[in-house]
Parts: structure tokens; sequence; C-alpha cells
């Protein structure tokens, strides 16, 4: 799980720190980058309202897993499917609100997953470590993808480096998108051995029992 969810929120920190540089390295002229830092904020918000509403009518019916932490990555990973076809306006537009709301849906439900599958106990302590992850992941990426941008920018006298085409982000939408898919076949594997589990150990037990109460 802590793979999976370095996975989606480094993803989600990369690209909302990114959009303004995107906006101007594939000459978008339909939005601004403040209209995109808008459409992030507001699907972010509507997201997390949402997951969580969903999460308190579903949560006995589906596994967690299932239910909200894979849908948020396929949405993520649609988003960079999306920019890696294409790099125009639409493009970027769906992508952006694609990503944000899986971005926002992830963090909304972080917090009942790590309840869900590991109990009270260290609560605080799990949901750390989970934290640390993301922002390891975040370094790393955001490293690469900087690197990357400076690769194939062009250095001005000034000394600021610009990069214009598909080149500028391409890879770190093959790697985003390469990663996410990856956390999508573990979360998968999880919500299948949970439920083969709980219909072999309890077969009447409901959905909503912990499969794990550290």
């Amino acid at each position: 799980m802590s793979d999976s969810i370095r996975s989606l929120c480094q993803n989600g920190v990369l690209f909302i720190g990114t959009v303004g540089s995107m906006v101007k390295s594939f000459q978008i002229t339909l939005l601004d980058g403040s209209s995109f830092v808008t459409i992030i904020a507001v699907c972010n918000a509507i997201s997390r309202i949402l997951a969580g509403i969903a999460m308190d009518r579903l949560r006995n019916r589906i596994t967690m897993l299932s239910a909200f932490f894979i849908p948020s990555m396929f949405l993520i990973c649609s988003g960079f499917v999306v920019l890696l076809i294409n790099q125009t306006d639409t493009a970027l537009i769906t992508a952006t609100i694609l990503i944000a709301w899986g971005y926002g849906s992830t963090f909304a439900t972080l917090p009942v997953l790590v309840n869900y599958y590991f109990g009270d106990n260290n609560f605080g302590s799990n949901i750390g470590y989970l934290a640390l992850g993301k922002a390891i992941g975040n370094l790393l990426l955001n490293l690469g993808s900087g690197a990357l941008y400076d690769h194939f920018g062009t250095q001005l006298p000034s000394g600021e480096i610009v990069c214009y085409g598909s080149d500028c982000y391409i890879y770190t939408f093959y790697v985003n998108a390469g990663l996410t898919f990856i956390t999508i076949l573990i979360a998968i594997y999880m919500a299948i051995r949970e439920r083969a589990t709980k219909n072999r150990l309890h077969p009447k037990l409901t959905l909503d029992t912990p499969s794990i109460n550290a």
C-alpha cells in the first residue's frame, strides 16, 4: 500500500507543481497557468467531499481498495495517458481534471484506508510512514523531471533554461503513467487476496471488517 500511495501522491504533486510550466512548454493559449491552478483546486476540493460521502455509503458493500483507491489510480493514469497521446489545450485541460480528481480522492480516503487495514493502534505512526513515502517519492520524481526539462531545454543569456515542445515532459509522463499502472496491479492483487481470504475463513463476514487488525 505504501508503494501505491507514494506513486499516486508524487504524481499528483509533480503535476500540480509543473502545470504552469507545461502551459508555456506546450504553448497553450486557451487558458493561462492560473486558470489551470484554479481547475486543480476546484476538482481537488470536490473530489475529497464526494469521496468521503461515497466511502460512508459503500464501505459495507465492496472492499475499500476496489471502491476508492483503484478508481483514483485509474483517473491519474488516464490523465498521463491523455498527455502522452497529445499535448493540446484540450488534452491538458482533460488531464488536469482527471489527475486533480484522482489526487484529491486519494487524500480523502487515505486515513480511512489506514484505519480499515491496520486498526486504531499506531494510527498516527502508520499515517506518518505513508506521508514519508510520499515525500521521498515526490523528491525523486521532481529531481528526475527537472533534469529532463533542463536536458531538452535551452539556456538563455540570462542563465534561465526554457523548453518548448513535447520532449520537455513526455518522458516524465511515461514514468508517471508506468508507475501508476504498476500500483493499479498491486492494488488489484491486494483486493483479490483480501476477498479470497475473507471468503475462505469467514464466508459470512461483512466486508467492512478489517482483514488485518494490528
